[in-house]
């Protein structure tokens, strides 16, 4: 288990909330539903719930997301704690986990991921789109 002065020392070898965020998004874009930015309710965003992360407003539960299914199970007891060590990892670098002290600041980038997503699929509405409109 990390201490504090051990997750400060890696904080600068960590990517920003941002790609973490982003790297989830994108992971979503090819792997999730289309419309998997209008699943996700940015006002019940909670890190830290399986129901209610990213991951489990768009497939029902964190443990549902595809890919942690690219992480073996565990084959015997003994393997339990790798096993976990790898879904942690997998869900880490996604952005869909984080340590409970980063998880507003992801929170928060995920919603400016979420928030983009959506700008960027509503047309433009531009003098000429009003015009066509009338």
């Amino acid at each position: 288990m990390l201490d504090t002065l051990d997750r400060l020392v890696m904080l600068p070898l960590l990517p920003s909330f941002d790609e973490l965020a982003e790297r989830g998004a994108e992971h979503l874009d090819q792997h999730g539903p289309t419309d998997w930015p209008w699943l996700t309710d940015p006002d019940r965003l909670d890190l830290q719930s399986t129901a209610d992360c990213v991951a489990g407003q768009v497939y029902g539960d964190f443990w549902e997301l595809p890919a942690l299914a690219e992480v073996r199970p565990a084959s015997d007891p003994g393997d339990e704690a790798r096993y976990r060590l790898d879904i942690d990892k997998v869900a880490s670098r996604l952005g869909f986990a984080v340590w409970p002290e980063h998880a507003e600041p992801l929170r928060a980038a995920w919603i400016r991921a979420i928030n983009r997503r959506r700008a960027a699929a509503q047309p433009a509405v531009t003098d000429a789109n009003l015009a066509n409109a009338a």
